[in-house]
């Protein structure tokens, strides 16, 4: 959705879900029927808020989770394992 400059809305149950929402600032998460009714009347109804979050969630997306920032986590990874295995394993 953020790839598509769409503003989210997520359950705060899900845990992750939740806090990429709170640290991208793109969307509203909601607990019940009643917070889900008014973040999604909010979202409908405040255009330049939805705006707003649909761009901080692009960005964020755009930033974290990009080729280049998927690569580096890869290859710290694996740059971690190597080193673990050297150390036999600690």
């Amino acid at each position: 959705s953020w790839l598509s400059e769409r503003a989210v809305l997520v359950s705060a149950a899900c845990a992750p879900l939740r806090d990429h929402v709170e640290r991208s600032r793109g969307g509203l998460h909601f607990d019940d029927r009643a917070s889900f009714g008014a973040a999604l009347d909010r979202l409908l109804s405040d255009t330049p808020t939805r705006s707003a979050m649909a761009r901080h969630g692009a960005e964020y997306a755009r930033a974290t989770y990009s080729w280049d920032q998927a690569r580096a986590g890869w290859m710290a990874s694996l740059a971690e394992a190597e080193r673990r295995a050297g150390d036999g394993g600690n």
